[in-house]
C-alpha cells in the first residue's frame, strides 16, 4: 500500500512541471466589435471584424485622426477619411501598422490552441507581424493582444455587440 502510495505521489510531482494545459474556451476572431485602445498611446477607438475575416477600426481618439476608419481585407488595406477612400495593397502598408498587427492576429488565432496560462486562457502564435500573445476573457473574446517583438499591446472591451 506504501508503494503505491509512494508511485502516485512521484507521478503527481512529474505531470505538474509544465504552467500551461490546453483550455476549453474558443476565441472568438470573426462577427464581433468592440471598443479598442492603444496601450501607451491616444489611439482609441471602435473595432469590428466580418464573419469573413475582415477588420474595420474606426478611431475617435486622438482629435486629430477622429473618425478616420482603416479597412484590412487579405491584402487590401483601405483608409477613409473625411468622406475619401482610398485602396492600397498591403505592401504599401506601414509595417507598424496596428490594424495589420491586429488582423494578422486574428487570422492565426484559429490555428493555435488556447493554454491555461496561470488563471488566464491565453493564445501564443505567429503571424506575418510577428509573435503575439492574446489574452481570452471566459467567453472567448480577445481581450488583449501583445506583440513583444515591437513592445506594442492592444487592449480591447466591451464586447456588447456582436454583428448579426
Amino acid at each position: 500500500m506504501l508503494r503505491i502510495i509512494l508511485t502516485g505521489i512521484i507521478l503527481l510531482g512529474l505531470c505538474g512541471c509544465s504552467n500551461d494545459s490546453i483550455s476549453d474556451i474558443s476565441p472568438k476572431c470573426n462577427n464581433f466589435k468592440c471598443d479598442f485602445e492603444i496601450a501607451g498611446s491616444d489611439l482609441s477607438g471602435e473595432m469590428s471584424v466580418n464573419v469573413e475575416g475582415d477588420l474595420s477600426l474606426v478611431f475617435s481618439g486622438p482629435d486629430i485622426i477622429n473618425g478616420t476608419g482603416i479597412r484590412v481585407k487579405e491584402n487590401s488595406v483601405i483608409i477613409e477619411f473625411q468622406g475619401i477612400s482610398e485602396r492600397y495593397v498591403r505592401s504599401d502598408a506601414p509595417k507598424d501598422s496596428p490594424a495589420l498587427h491586429i488582423y494578422d492576429a486574428l487570422m492565426q488565432i484559429p490555428n493555435c490552441e488556447p493554454l491555461l496560462d496561470g488563471e488566464e486562457t491565453v493564445v501564443k502564435g505567429k503571424s506575418l507581424s510577428g509573435d503575439f500573445t492574446a489574452e481570452l476573457d471566459g467567453k472567448g473574446c480577445i481581450i488583449r493582444i501583445s506583440f513583444p517583438e515591437i513592445e506594442s499591446e492592444i487592449i480591447l472591451k466591451n464586447h456588447s455587440s456582436f454583428i448579426d
